[in-house]
Protein backbone atom coordinates (compact mmCIF):
# COMPACT_ATOMS: atom_id res chain seq x y z
CA UNK A 1 0.00 0.00 0.00
CA UNK A 2 2.49 2.47 1.04
CA UNK A 3 4.30 1.90 -2.87
CA UNK A 4 0.93 2.47 -4.18
CA UNK A 5 0.75 5.98 -2.88
CA UNK A 6 3.15 7.06 -4.38
CA UNK A 7 3.69 5.02 -7.79
CA UNK A 8 0.14 5.51 -9.14
CA UNK A 9 0.17 8.73 -8.55
CA UNK A 10 4.21 9.51 -9.83
CA UNK A 11 2.63 7.41 -13.22
CA UNK A 12 0.16 10.01 -14.52
CA UNK A 13 2.33 12.84 -13.55
CA UNK A 14 4.76 11.37 -16.04
CA UNK A 15 5.58 12.97 -19.81
CA UNK A 16 4.76 9.27 -21.28
CA UNK A 17 1.40 10.06 -19.98
CA UNK A 18 1.25 13.34 -20.94
CA UNK A 19 2.43 12.44 -24.51
CA UNK A 20 -0.23 9.84 -25.14
CA UNK A 21 -2.70 11.75 -23.49
CA UNK A 22 -2.21 14.52 -25.99
CA UNK A 23 -1.84 12.25 -28.95
CA UNK A 24 -5.32 10.94 -28.15
CA UNK A 25 -6.51 14.59 -27.66
CA UNK A 26 -5.02 15.22 -31.13
CA UNK A 27 -6.30 12.23 -33.21
CA UNK A 28 -10.21 12.93 -31.58
CA UNK A 29 -9.57 16.80 -33.09
CA UNK A 30 -8.37 15.54 -36.22
CA UNK A 31 -11.24 13.64 -36.79
CA UNK A 32 -13.48 16.21 -36.11
CA UNK A 33 -11.05 18.64 -38.32
CA UNK A 34 -11.27 16.10 -41.39
CA UNK A 35 -15.10 15.45 -41.33
CA UNK A 36 -15.99 19.32 -41.53
CA UNK A 37 -12.81 19.89 -44.67
CA UNK A 38 -14.51 16.50 -46.20
CA UNK A 39 -18.39 18.72 -45.90
CA UNK A 40 -16.94 21.50 -46.99
CA UNK A 41 -15.16 20.25 -50.07
CA UNK A 42 -17.87 18.82 -51.05
CA UNK A 43 -20.25 22.12 -50.96
CA UNK A 44 -17.33 24.13 -52.82
CA UNK A 45 -17.99 21.50 -55.71
CA UNK A 46 -21.27 22.21 -56.23
CA UNK A 47 -20.70 26.05 -55.93
CA UNK A 48 -22.29 26.50 -52.17
CA UNK A 49 -20.59 27.71 -49.30
CA UNK A 50 -20.32 26.93 -45.82
CA UNK A 51 -20.97 29.62 -43.42
CA UNK A 52 -20.95 30.26 -39.48
CA UNK A 53 -23.71 31.86 -37.95
CA UNK A 54 -24.53 32.94 -34.54
CA UNK A 55 -27.26 29.94 -34.11
CA UNK A 56 -24.44 26.97 -35.67
CA UNK A 57 -23.80 26.61 -39.43
CA UNK A 58 -25.81 27.53 -43.04
CA UNK A 59 -24.94 26.85 -46.41
CA UNK A 60 -25.84 28.99 -49.23
CA UNK A 61 -25.46 29.50 -53.02
CA UNK A 62 -22.45 30.94 -54.33
CA UNK A 63 -21.32 32.30 -57.88
CA UNK A 64 -18.49 31.70 -60.31
CA UNK A 65 -16.71 34.51 -58.40
CA UNK A 66 -17.13 32.03 -55.22
CA UNK A 67 -19.20 35.08 -53.72
CA UNK A 68 -22.84 34.35 -51.66
CA UNK A 69 -25.52 35.02 -53.90
CA UNK A 70 -27.83 37.30 -52.26
CA UNK A 71 -31.60 36.23 -51.45
CA UNK A 72 -32.97 38.74 -54.30
CA UNK A 73 -30.40 37.60 -57.07
CA UNK A 74 -30.89 34.25 -55.77
CA UNK A 75 -34.74 34.99 -56.80
CA UNK A 76 -33.71 35.61 -60.65
CA UNK A 77 -32.04 32.96 -61.79
CA UNK A 78 -33.58 30.17 -63.43
CA UNK A 79 -35.96 28.01 -61.85
CA UNK A 80 -33.57 24.87 -62.89
CA UNK A 81 -30.93 26.48 -61.31
CA UNK A 82 -32.53 27.38 -58.03
CA UNK A 83 -33.95 24.06 -57.89
CA UNK A 84 -30.22 22.37 -58.02
CA UNK A 85 -29.32 24.60 -55.36
CA UNK A 86 -31.49 23.79 -53.20
CA UNK A 87 -31.55 20.24 -53.67
CA UNK A 88 -27.83 20.64 -53.03
CA UNK A 89 -28.25 22.54 -49.58
CA UNK A 90 -30.43 20.11 -48.25
CA UNK A 91 -28.73 17.05 -48.70
CA UNK A 92 -25.44 18.82 -47.10
CA UNK A 93 -28.08 19.61 -44.69
CA UNK A 94 -28.31 16.30 -44.05
CA UNK A 95 -24.81 15.45 -44.07
CA UNK A 96 -24.19 18.09 -41.40
CA UNK A 97 -27.03 16.97 -39.42
CA UNK A 98 -25.66 13.27 -39.74
CA UNK A 99 -22.09 14.90 -38.95
CA UNK A 100 -23.26 15.99 -35.54
CA UNK A 101 -25.07 12.98 -34.23
CA UNK A 102 -21.44 10.99 -35.22
CA UNK A 103 -19.99 13.66 -32.29
CA UNK A 104 -21.38 12.54 -29.04
CA UNK A 105 -20.16 8.68 -30.61
CA UNK A 106 -16.78 10.40 -31.38
CA UNK A 107 -16.73 11.57 -28.02
CA UNK A 108 -17.45 8.20 -25.89
CA UNK A 109 -14.70 6.53 -28.08
CA UNK A 110 -12.35 9.48 -27.26
CA UNK A 111 -12.97 8.30 -23.84
CA UNK A 112 -13.16 5.12 -23.33
CA UNK A 113 -9.51 5.73 -25.37
CA UNK A 114 -8.44 7.67 -21.81
CA UNK A 115 -9.76 5.24 -19.92
CA UNK A 116 -7.72 2.29 -21.54
CA UNK A 117 -4.71 4.72 -21.43
CA UNK A 118 -5.85 5.53 -17.96
CA UNK A 119 -6.41 1.76 -16.59
CA UNK A 120 -3.02 0.76 -18.68
CA UNK A 121 -1.03 3.05 -16.71
CA UNK A 122 -2.70 2.25 -13.45
CA UNK A 123 -2.08 -1.45 -14.27
CA UNK A 124 1.58 -0.47 -14.74
CA UNK A 125 2.02 1.05 -11.42
CA UNK A 126 0.43 -1.74 -9.43
CA UNK A 127 0.61 -5.08 -11.79
CA UNK A 128 4.41 -5.78 -10.55
CA UNK A 129 4.01 -5.43 -6.76
CA UNK A 130 0.67 -7.40 -6.71
CA UNK A 131 2.21 -10.40 -9.00
CA UNK A 132 5.05 -10.68 -6.88
CA UNK A 133 2.10 -11.37 -3.73
CA UNK A 134 0.63 -13.80 -6.44
CA UNK A 135 3.94 -15.56 -6.90
CA UNK A 136 4.82 -15.43 -3.16
CA UNK A 137 1.65 -16.74 -1.57
CA UNK A 138 1.22 -18.64 -5.05
CA UNK A 139 -0.17 -22.17 -2.99
CA UNK A 140 -3.05 -20.07 -1.46
CA UNK A 141 -5.58 -19.72 -4.13
CA UNK A 142 -7.89 -17.39 -2.21
CA UNK A 143 -5.20 -15.40 -1.50
CA UNK A 144 -4.49 -14.65 -4.60
CA UNK A 145 -8.05 -14.46 -5.99
CA UNK A 146 -8.02 -11.63 -3.58
CA UNK A 147 -5.23 -10.08 -4.55
CA UNK A 148 -6.21 -9.97 -8.17
CA UNK A 149 -9.46 -8.33 -7.05
CA UNK A 150 -7.53 -5.69 -5.37
CA UNK A 151 -5.85 -4.95 -8.74
CA UNK A 152 -8.87 -5.11 -10.92
CA UNK A 153 -10.59 -2.75 -8.66
CA UNK A 154 -7.53 -0.38 -8.15
CA UNK A 155 -7.59 -0.51 -12.46
CA UNK A 156 -11.55 0.43 -11.81
CA UNK A 157 -10.67 3.75 -9.51
CA UNK A 158 -8.11 5.09 -11.55
CA UNK A 159 -9.67 8.54 -11.15
CA UNK A 160 -9.10 8.68 -7.42
CA UNK A 161 -5.38 8.59 -8.03
CA UNK A 162 -5.09 10.76 -10.81
CA UNK A 163 -7.08 13.55 -9.02
CA UNK A 164 -4.34 13.51 -6.48
CA UNK A 165 -6.17 14.18 -3.57
CA UNK A 166 -4.92 12.36 -0.40
CA UNK A 167 -7.83 12.00 1.45
CA UNK A 168 -9.73 10.25 -1.36
CA UNK A 169 -6.55 7.93 -1.99
CA UNK A 170 -6.47 6.87 1.95
CA UNK A 171 -9.74 5.76 2.07
CA UNK A 172 -10.02 3.67 -1.10
CA UNK A 173 -6.36 2.41 -0.04
CA UNK A 174 -8.18 1.72 3.85
CA UNK A 175 -10.49 -1.05 1.63
CA UNK A 176 -7.89 -3.10 1.03
CA UNK A 177 -6.14 -3.11 4.98
CA UNK A 178 -6.88 -6.52 6.11
CA UNK A 179 -8.15 -6.56 9.48
CA UNK A 180 -6.65 -9.66 11.33
CA UNK A 181 -8.76 -11.70 13.54
CA UNK A 182 -7.15 -14.26 15.11
CA UNK A 183 -3.19 -15.31 15.11
CA UNK A 184 -1.71 -18.49 16.04
CA UNK A 185 1.60 -18.75 17.22
CA UNK A 186 3.91 -21.94 17.02
CA UNK A 187 2.94 -23.57 20.33
CA UNK A 188 3.60 -27.31 21.41
CA UNK A 189 0.10 -28.92 21.65
CA UNK A 190 -3.25 -27.26 20.89
CA UNK A 191 -3.71 -23.95 22.88
CA UNK A 192 -6.92 -23.69 25.29
CA UNK A 193 -8.68 -20.42 25.51
CA UNK A 194 -10.39 -20.06 29.07
CA UNK A 195 -13.08 -16.79 28.48
CA UNK A 196 -14.61 -16.34 32.51
CA UNK A 197 -17.02 -13.70 30.88
CA UNK A 198 -18.88 -15.33 28.18
CA UNK A 199 -21.51 -12.78 27.11
CA UNK A 200 -22.98 -13.21 23.44
CA UNK A 201 -20.20 -10.57 21.99
CA UNK A 202 -17.56 -12.37 23.52
CA UNK A 203 -18.22 -15.49 21.99
CA UNK A 204 -19.25 -14.50 18.58
CA UNK A 205 -17.57 -11.06 18.29
CA UNK A 206 -18.79 -8.27 17.26
CA UNK A 207 -19.16 -4.99 14.92
CA UNK A 208 -18.19 -1.60 16.77
CA UNK A 209 -18.80 1.72 15.39
CA UNK A 210 -17.05 5.07 15.33
CA UNK A 211 -18.25 8.51 15.54
CA UNK A 212 -17.44 10.47 12.49
CA UNK A 213 -19.36 14.36 12.11
CA UNK A 214 -21.79 13.51 15.06
CA UNK A 215 -22.69 9.91 12.81
CA UNK A 216 -21.89 6.39 13.74
CA UNK A 217 -19.58 4.49 10.75
CA UNK A 218 -18.34 1.14 11.07
CA UNK A 219 -16.46 -0.85 8.10
CA UNK A 220 -15.12 -4.55 8.08
CA UNK A 221 -11.97 -3.24 10.07
CA UNK A 222 -14.34 -2.08 13.40
CA UNK A 223 -14.72 -6.22 13.08
CA UNK A 224 -13.83 -8.08 16.34
CA UNK A 225 -13.16 -11.58 17.50
CA UNK A 226 -15.25 -13.53 20.10
CA UNK A 227 -13.68 -16.84 22.04
CA UNK A 228 -15.34 -18.81 19.16
CA UNK A 229 -12.82 -17.37 17.01
CA UNK A 230 -10.09 -17.46 19.06
CA UNK A 231 -10.65 -21.38 19.82
CA UNK A 232 -11.18 -22.39 16.52
CA UNK A 233 -9.63 -25.59 15.48
CA UNK A 234 -8.79 -25.60 19.47
CA UNK A 235 -10.19 -25.82 22.94
CA UNK A 236 -12.77 -23.87 24.95
CA UNK A 237 -13.51 -23.65 28.59
CA UNK A 238 -16.42 -22.01 29.63
CA UNK A 239 -17.85 -21.70 33.11
CA UNK A 240 -21.76 -23.23 32.76
CA UNK A 241 -22.97 -21.09 35.63
CA UNK A 242 -21.64 -17.82 33.79
CA UNK A 243 -22.56 -19.09 30.19
CA UNK A 244 -26.45 -19.19 31.71
CA UNK A 245 -26.32 -16.07 33.81
CA UNK A 246 -25.46 -13.71 30.67
CA UNK A 247 -28.70 -13.24 28.47
CA UNK A 248 -28.67 -14.66 25.18
CA UNK A 249 -25.25 -16.47 25.31
CA UNK A 250 -26.24 -20.08 26.07
CA UNK A 251 -28.82 -19.87 23.15
CA UNK A 252 -25.65 -17.86 21.12
CA UNK A 253 -23.49 -20.58 22.06
CA UNK A 254 -25.94 -23.70 20.88
CA UNK A 255 -26.64 -22.10 18.03
CA UNK A 256 -22.99 -21.40 16.93
CA UNK A 257 -22.06 -25.45 17.62
CA UNK A 258 -25.38 -26.30 15.64
CA UNK A 259 -24.64 -24.14 12.69
CA UNK A 260 -20.93 -24.80 12.89
CA UNK A 261 -19.70 -21.42 12.17
CA UNK A 262 -19.52 -18.17 13.51
CA UNK A 263 -21.73 -14.96 12.81
CA UNK A 264 -20.79 -11.79 14.50
CA UNK A 265 -23.99 -10.75 15.16
CA UNK A 266 -25.25 -7.55 17.12
CA UNK A 267 -28.34 -7.97 19.59
CA UNK A 268 -29.45 -4.13 19.17
CA UNK A 269 -29.84 -4.70 15.22
CA UNK A 270 -30.92 -8.00 15.71
CA UNK A 271 -33.98 -7.16 18.55
CA UNK A 272 -34.80 -3.68 16.70
CA UNK A 273 -33.39 -1.56 18.88
CA UNK A 274 -31.40 0.55 16.59
CA UNK A 275 -31.01 0.53 12.08
CA UNK A 276 -27.71 1.47 11.79
CA UNK A 277 -26.45 0.16 8.89
CA UNK A 278 -23.24 -2.37 9.40
CA UNK A 279 -21.71 -4.97 7.28
CA UNK A 280 -22.34 -8.41 7.59
CA UNK A 281 -19.27 -10.64 7.70
CA UNK A 282 -19.44 -14.42 6.23
CA UNK A 283 -19.87 -16.59 8.28
CA UNK A 284 -16.39 -18.48 9.56
CA UNK A 285 -16.77 -22.48 9.83
CA UNK A 286 -16.47 -24.00 13.28
CA UNK A 287 -14.59 -27.13 14.20
CA UNK A 288 -14.11 -26.45 17.93
CA UNK A 289 -14.26 -28.91 21.36
CA UNK A 290 -15.95 -26.54 23.82
CA UNK A 291 -15.42 -27.94 27.80
CA UNK A 292 -17.95 -26.55 30.08
CA UNK A 293 -17.21 -26.57 33.65
CA UNK A 294 -19.75 -26.33 36.76
CA UNK A 295 -21.41 -28.19 39.14
CA UNK A 296 -23.50 -31.28 39.28
CA UNK A 297 -26.91 -29.63 39.94
CA UNK A 298 -26.36 -27.26 36.47
CA UNK A 299 -25.34 -30.98 34.54
CA UNK A 300 -29.11 -32.65 35.59
CA UNK A 301 -31.01 -29.35 35.17
CA UNK A 302 -29.62 -29.04 31.80
CA UNK A 303 -29.55 -32.89 30.94
CA UNK A 304 -33.53 -32.98 32.29
CA UNK A 305 -35.00 -29.54 30.79
CA UNK A 306 -32.89 -28.18 27.63
CA UNK A 307 -33.43 -30.96 24.59
CA UNK A 308 -30.31 -30.00 22.71
CA UNK A 309 -27.92 -30.22 25.46
CA UNK A 310 -27.35 -34.30 25.36
CA UNK A 311 -26.88 -33.84 21.22
CA UNK A 312 -24.06 -31.20 21.79
CA UNK A 313 -22.00 -32.29 24.83
CA UNK A 314 -22.15 -36.37 24.98
CA UNK A 315 -19.23 -36.52 27.20
CA UNK A 316 -19.26 -36.44 31.32
CA UNK A 317 -16.08 -36.32 33.10
CA UNK A 318 -17.34 -36.48 36.43
CA UNK A 319 -14.15 -35.52 39.59
CA UNK A 320 -13.88 -36.98 42.45
CA UNK A 321 -13.26 -34.70 45.69
CA UNK A 322 -12.24 -37.27 48.14
CA UNK A 323 -9.36 -39.69 48.06
CA UNK A 324 -8.52 -43.29 49.69
CA UNK A 325 -6.45 -43.41 52.68
CA UNK A 326 -4.13 -46.03 51.39
CA UNK A 327 -0.49 -45.73 50.87
CA UNK A 328 -0.63 -45.17 47.22
CA UNK A 329 -2.99 -41.84 47.30
CA UNK A 330 -0.71 -40.53 49.94
CA UNK A 331 2.93 -41.76 47.81
CA UNK A 332 0.57 -39.75 44.81
CA UNK A 333 -0.49 -36.63 46.49
CA UNK A 334 2.78 -35.81 48.15
CA UNK A 335 4.52 -36.04 45.21
CA UNK A 336 1.91 -33.34 43.66
CA UNK A 337 2.37 -31.02 46.89
CA UNK A 338 6.15 -31.49 46.08
CA UNK A 339 6.36 -30.60 42.65
CA UNK A 340 3.92 -28.02 42.71
CA UNK A 341 5.40 -26.19 45.72
CA UNK A 342 8.89 -26.61 43.92
CA UNK A 343 7.40 -24.78 40.22
CA UNK A 344 4.89 -22.28 42.19
CA UNK A 345 6.77 -21.36 45.14
CA UNK A 346 10.15 -22.78 45.47
CA UNK A 347 9.18 -25.34 47.93
CA UNK A 348 12.06 -27.49 48.75
CA UNK A 349 10.00 -30.56 49.79
CA UNK A 350 7.25 -31.67 52.41
CA UNK A 351 8.66 -31.88 55.79
CA UNK A 352 8.72 -34.89 57.64
CA UNK A 353 5.66 -34.20 59.77
CA UNK A 354 3.86 -33.35 56.59
CA UNK A 355 4.93 -35.86 53.99
CA UNK A 356 1.64 -37.73 54.03
CA UNK A 357 -1.25 -35.85 53.27
CA UNK A 358 -3.06 -37.39 55.73
CA UNK A 359 -1.36 -37.60 59.75
CA UNK A 360 -2.45 -39.01 62.55
CA UNK A 361 -2.31 -42.06 64.57
CA UNK A 362 -1.93 -45.24 62.04
CA UNK A 363 -1.38 -42.87 58.99
CA UNK A 364 -4.90 -41.28 59.59
CA UNK A 365 -5.65 -37.89 60.77
CA UNK A 366 -7.41 -37.29 64.23
CA UNK A 367 -7.85 -40.96 64.53
CA UNK A 368 -9.63 -41.81 60.95
CA UNK A 369 -8.82 -45.40 59.42
CA UNK A 370 -6.68 -45.83 57.01
CA UNK A 371 -9.14 -47.66 55.25
CA UNK A 372 -11.79 -44.56 55.24
CA UNK A 373 -11.01 -41.35 52.45
CA UNK A 374 -8.28 -39.02 53.08
CA UNK A 375 -10.31 -35.52 54.20
CA UNK A 376 -8.94 -31.85 53.68
CA UNK A 377 -6.14 -32.24 51.16
CA UNK A 378 -6.96 -28.90 49.23
CA UNK A 379 -5.74 -26.82 52.15
CA UNK A 380 -2.60 -27.67 51.83
CA UNK A 381 -2.83 -27.69 47.71
CA UNK A 382 -4.27 -24.04 47.73
CA UNK A 383 -1.32 -22.93 50.61
CA UNK A 384 1.15 -23.68 47.82
CA UNK A 385 -0.82 -21.90 45.52
CA UNK A 386 -1.05 -18.92 47.01
CA UNK A 387 -5.08 -19.32 47.40
CA UNK A 388 -6.65 -17.63 50.03
CA UNK A 389 -9.28 -19.36 51.28
CA UNK A 390 -11.81 -18.64 54.51
CA UNK A 391 -10.27 -18.99 57.77
CA UNK A 392 -6.73 -18.73 56.31
CA UNK A 393 -4.03 -16.93 57.88
CA UNK A 394 -1.89 -13.72 56.75
CA UNK A 395 0.72 -15.69 55.26
CA UNK A 396 -2.13 -17.56 52.45
CA UNK A 397 -1.81 -20.97 54.19
CA UNK A 398 -4.70 -22.14 55.39
CA UNK A 399 -5.23 -24.42 58.59
CA UNK A 400 -5.19 -27.91 58.09
CA UNK A 401 -8.72 -28.67 59.37
CA UNK A 402 -10.33 -32.38 59.35
CA UNK A 403 -13.83 -33.08 58.72
CA UNK A 404 -15.72 -36.32 59.58
CA UNK A 405 -14.91 -39.22 57.66
CA UNK A 406 -17.04 -40.88 55.69
CA UNK A 407 -17.62 -44.95 55.11
CA UNK A 408 -15.23 -46.02 52.67
CA UNK A 409 -18.37 -47.50 51.25
CA UNK A 410 -19.94 -44.70 50.17
CA UNK A 411 -20.94 -43.57 46.66
CA UNK A 412 -24.00 -41.35 45.21
CA UNK A 413 -24.19 -38.10 44.28
CA UNK A 414 -23.08 -36.75 47.58
CA UNK A 415 -19.65 -37.86 47.24
CA UNK A 416 -18.75 -35.88 44.22
CA UNK A 417 -18.44 -31.77 44.49
CA UNK A 418 -17.96 -30.58 40.76
CA UNK A 419 -17.71 -32.06 37.00
CA UNK A 420 -16.82 -31.52 33.95
CA UNK A 421 -19.54 -31.30 31.48
CA UNK A 422 -19.27 -31.69 27.68
CA UNK A 423 -15.85 -33.17 27.36
CA UNK A 424 -14.30 -32.60 23.92
CA UNK A 425 -16.89 -32.75 21.80
CA UNK A 426 -16.79 -31.22 18.03
CA UNK A 427 -19.01 -28.38 17.08
CA UNK A 428 -21.60 -29.71 14.71
CA UNK A 429 -21.00 -33.18 15.10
Amino acid sequence: MDEMRTSVPATFGSEEYENRLQELQHQHNRRHRQAFEQLHHDAERNSIALVTTPTGFAFAPMNEEGEVIAPDAFQQLPEQERQRFQAMIEYLQNQLQELFQQFPQWQKEMQQSVRQLNEEMTLLAVGHPIEELAERYGDHPVAVSHLNAIRDDLVVDFEVFRSGEKEQIELLLHRYQANLLVHSEANEGAPVIYDDMPTHQRLVGRIEYLVHHGTLVTDFTQIRPGALHRANGEYLLLDVRKLLTHPFAWGTLKRTLSAAEIRPESLEKTYGFWTTASPEPEPVPLSVKVILLGDRMLYYLLAAHDPDFADLFKVEADLEDDLPADAQARELYARMIATRGVHQRGFSGPRQDRASPCNGPAGGRDGESNHGPCQGPHDDLRALCGIRVPGSDRGGRAPWRPRAARPAGRSGPGRRERVILGGAVTAGT
